[in-house]
C-alpha cells in the first residue's frame, strides 16, 4: 500500500506542476469544511483585492461549492450571491474571443473536479485543463467543448436567452421532486447552453424559491418560466396538465 501510494504521488509530481497539485489539495480541504466555515468567502470583483488573496480558480470553486451546499430555501440569498461571484470570475477578461463558451467550460471543469473529489488523478487533470481554459484560446475551448459534449454557442455578445439555442420545458427543482435548487438547475442549463427552462412546481408556497429561480436566470442569462402542474379526473384515468402563467 505504501509503495502504491508513493508511486501514485511520484507520477502526479512528474505529470502536474506544484501549483496544480496545491490547488487540488486546497479544493479538497474546502470541500471538507463545515458549511458555516466554507460560506465565509470574500466576494469581490475579480480585478480587486480578492485576486491577491486567492487564485481566481479557487474563487470559482468556492463559489460553486456555496451554490451546491445548503439546499434550504432560506439560504437562497447566499446561493445567489455565490452565483453572482461565480459568473463575474468566469467572465473575468473582456478581451477573450469566446467569453461565453470559456465561462461555460471553466464552470464545468470546476463542477467535474468537485464531482471527482475521490479520484485525485482525475481532479488534477481537470484542474490542469481549467488552467489552460483560463486563457480562453479558441482551439483549447473548442477542444474542451467537444471533450465534454458541450455545444459551442455563438459569440454575439447576447445572453443565452436571446440565442434560442435550446430549451427544457419540464424540470423539477427541490421544491417539488428534484434534488437541486433553482440555482443549480439553471447553472446546469447554462453549462449545457440551454436558453430557456420551465421549472415545474405543484404549488407556489415558497416565495424564496421563486425569487431564486428568476434571479438566477437573470444572472446567467437564461429565460426562466414557472409552471404549475395539476391533474384532473378519476384516479384510474387522470390527466396531467401544466399551467404557465403569462
Amino acid at each position: 500500500m505504501f509503495l502504491s501510494n508513493f508511486g501514485k504521488k511520484t507520477i502526479d509530481a512528474l505529470s502536474f506542476t506544484s501549483e496544480i497539485r496545491e490547488l487540488c489539495e486546497v479544493l479538497n480541504r474546502k470541500l471538507e469544511q463545515p458549511d458555516e466555515v466554507s460560506s465565509k468567502t470574500v466576494v469581490s470583483h475579480p480585478g480587486g483585492f480578492s485576486k491577491e488573496l486567492s487564485r481566481r480558480r479557487l474563487s470559482i470553486a468556492e463559489s460553486y461549492i456555496q451554490v451546491i451546499r445548503r439546499l434550504e430555501s432560506n439560504y437562497y440569498e447566499e446561493r445567489i450571491s455565490a452565483l453572482e461571484n461565480l459568473v463575474r470570475q468566469s467572465f473575468h477578461a473582456k478581451t477573450l474571443k469566446l467569453p461565453l463558451n470559456t465561462a461555460r467550460v471553466q464552470i464545468n471543469l470546476i463542477k467535474e473536479a468537485i464531482k471527482n473529489r475521490n479520484n485525485r488523478r482525475r481532479q488534477l487533470e481537470l484542474i490542469s485543463d481549467f488552467g489552460l481554459a483560463s486563457y480562453g484560446e479558441e482551439q483549447v475551448i473548442r477542444r474542451l467543448c467537444k471533450k465534454f459534449y458541450l455545444v459551442e454557442v455563438p459569440e454575439t455578445g447576447q445572453p443565452l436567452k436571446d440565442l434560442h439555442m435550446g430549451w427544457d420545458y419540464h424540470v423539477h427543482d427541490n421544491l417539488s421532486e428534484g434534488r437541486k435548487t433553482p440555482s443549480q438547475v439553471l447553472l446546469d442549463a447554462f453549462i449545457k447552453g440551454i436558453s430557456e427552462v420551465v421549472l415545474a412546481h405543484y404549488t407556489l408556497r415558497d416565495e424564496n424559491i421563486i425569487k431564486e429561480a428568476y434571479q438566477a436566470g437573470q444572472i446567467l442569462g437564461v429565460k426562466v418560466r414557472i409552471g404549475i402542474e395539476f391533474s384532473v379526473g378519476p384516479k384510474w384515468n387522470r390527466r396531467h396538465f401544466m399551467y404557465l402563467p403569462p
